[in-house]
């Protein structure tokens, strides 16, 4: 948008940098096809704040207790650790029709490739908002109906996370040695 060399992007952005530029239709929006950047959109979370709301609790419940010296505090805060077994994490991707959802455990992230994989590792959500856009009928409990429109929707969710995060994995979150790690500023 700013009119530098590719060059000068790269080296702003660096070189791992993912995503697609929209810049060019920003001069004429309205003439945009829903389909001119890429044919779905990719959503990307692990959130730990939700993933495991006992840990959650727990945590809070550290924070509000009054007359704690903060290094006490801290250390409690940091003994607590998120059960990274239970399916929190999703990915999903919407092309304009179809809404597909798979959450995990961050102890099993996986890309799956086949049905069974898909079903083995993942909870599935599958959802047609043109005949169903309160998402009340879930297609994916039909594995033995849909379980190829599963794969499609997978295989988009795929080359999605591919192409925008590259590797997925725990690396974008705050863990070291399977421990969430915790840094607190010396006045908390």
């Amino acid at each position: 948008m700013t009119g530098a060399p590719s060059d000068a992007h790269a080296r702003i952005t660096g070189l791992a940098a993912k995503g697609t530029s929209f810049a060019h239709l920003l001069s004429q929006p309205e003439r945009a096809d829903v389909n001119a950047i890429r044919e779905a959109a990719l959503f990307n979370y692990a959130m730990l704040l939700y993933y495991d709301s006992e840990w959650m609790l727990a945590e809070f419940n550290t924070m509000r207790e009054r007359g704690v010296a903060p290094a006490e505090m801290h250390r409690r805060a940091a003994a607590l650790q998120p059960d990274l077994r239970l399916r929190g994490a999703i990915r999903s991707v919407f092309d304009g029709r179809y809404r597909f959802s798979r959450y995990f455990a961050l102890s099993r992230f996986n890309e799956p490739t086949t049905l069974a994989d898909l079903l083995a590792d993942n909870d599935v959500e599958l959802y047609d908002l043109y005949t169903d856009p309160g998402k009340v009928n879930n297609l994916a409990a039909q594995s033995d109906l849909h379980g190829a429109l599963m794969m499609e929707m997978n295989a988009k969710l795929n080359l999605l996370i591919q192409q925008e995060v590259g590797t997925d994995d725990l690396s974008s979150l705050p863990f070291a040695d399977g421990r969430l790690q915790f840094h607190f500023r010396a006045h908390a």
